[in-house]
Parts: structure tokens; C-alpha cells; sequence
């Protein structure tokens, strides 16, 4: 089983999932292809922006896609980082809806996703919380509002997703929810999983501050 944390950068993806990883005794990569290489996280995102310049835009999406069908790869239970809703995020202007829904089919979707949100002054406040000389605090991607986008890809290719508002509920509060929703979803037979995730999202989620997501539908 794949499970896979999302959301824009700051938000406490890496806290969160590796919380919930050791609660579960779930493995934990941010990225299996980093482990599989046995290289630096500095050494893999360098090597993804280097990409991401590129005279080939599409060696990014690529690379990406690729990423997340490694992440599916094996039997084992896994918790990772980021899924193909970050790949539409950055790369969904070089590619057509029809190739981006290819690239779903080919063993990239995780079989639970969270989105966890948090603002932009949020996110901003958590960064420099933890390193003021953090990158991502001069990109304007990184310090951008990426969930409209994120949303669009889960509406538009019918990607299911349990969103959590970070800024409702405090650290523990949220390793306690993930961890509770993984394991009741583990037992789940598959006709009851998409009504439990419309569940979840209802009551956890974050959905209702994007009035627009209606025209994703």
C-alpha cells in the first residue's frame, strides 16, 4: 500500500509523514528513488532543477512521472512525499490533458493521498521557524498558493484525496488523524473506501476555501 503526504512546501510534509511512519512502523522515503540511488536530498533536488532549465520541457515531467511510478513499485507498505499532484503543479503548462492523463494510467497514483494545507503566511511562518535562510522562502513557486492548481488535478482526472487543514489542528493532533484514517483504510473493503474518504474530506478538509473547485468537476 502507497500512501502519499501532498501539499504546497512548508506546510510539514516531512514532519508528518515520518510521524505517522514510526506510529504505524510504516517504511518512510520522501522519495524512494533517492534511497535507491543512495544520494543526498541536496544532490536529487539540484539534479531536479537542473531538469527543470532544460531546453527539453519535458524531461521534468518525466522525470517526475517516472519518480511516482517508482514509488508504486513493490508489495511493501510505503509512506512517501509528494505525488503526481505536485507534477501537475510545476508541469501541467507543458504537457496536454490528454498526455497528463496517460501519465496517470501507467502506475503513478498512490492508493491513499492526503493533501495537507496551510497559507501562504502559514507556510512562510513555519519556514522561517525552522531555517530563516530556507530557499524555498525566496521561490516564488514555493511561496506561492499551489492548492487551486492540486485541486484542479484531483477534480479534473478524479484523483481521490483526504485534504487536512494544518492550521485547525496542532502536530499531534494531525500524526493521530493520519495515522487512525491509514489504518481504518487498510481494513476497508474497496466498495467503502471512496465514502470514506468523502467523509474524512468533509469534515477535515480544506475544500471549501477554493469556491471555485466546483468548475474542476
Amino acid at each position: 500500500m502507497l500512501i502519499a503526504f501532498e501539499g504546497m512546501d512548508g506546510v510539514g510534509k516531512s514532519t508528518i509523514s515520518s510521524s505517522v511512519a514510526k506510529r504505524l512502523g510504516i517504511k518512510h522515503e520522501t522519495q524512494k528513488m533517492v534511497s535507491m540511488l543512495d544520494i543526498k536530498q541536496e544532490t536529487f533536488d539540484k539534479f531536479v532543477k537542473s531538469l527543470r532549465k532544460a531546453d527539453n520541457d519535458k524531461l521534468a515531467l518525466l522525470f517526475f512521472t517516472f519518480r511516482c511510478m517508482l514509488d508504486k513499485e513493490g508489495k511493501e507498505d510505503l509512506i512517501v512525499e509528494r505525488s503526481m499532484l505536485s507534477t501537475y503543479f510545476y508541469e501541467h503548462n507543458k504537457v496536454s490533458e490528454d498526455e497528463f492523463r496517460f501519465l496517470l494510467k501507467v502506475g503513478t497514483i498512490p492508493d491513499l493521498l492526503f493533501i495537507l494545507y496551510a497559507s501562504v503566511d502559514e507556510r512562510r511562518k513555519r519556514i522561517i521557524g525552522r531555517n530563516n535562510m530556507d530557499e524555498d522562502l525566496k521561490s516564488s513557486e514555493a511561496m506561492s498558493d499551489g492548492y487551486k492548481e492540486m485541486l484542479e488535478c484531483a477534480y479534473k482526472y478524479n484523483i481521490p484525496y483526504i485534504g487536512i487543514n494544518t492550521e485547525k489542528y496542532d502536530y499531534e493532533d494531525i500524526v493521530d488523524l493520519c495515522s487512525h484514517i491509514i489504518l481504518r483504510f487498510k481494513n476497508m473493503k474497496e466498495n467503502e473506501k471512496i465514502g470514506f474518504i468523502e467523509e474524512m474530506n468533509n469534515e477535515f478538509g480544506f475544500d471549501n476555501l477554493y469556491k471555485e473547485r466546483v468548475l474542476f468537476r
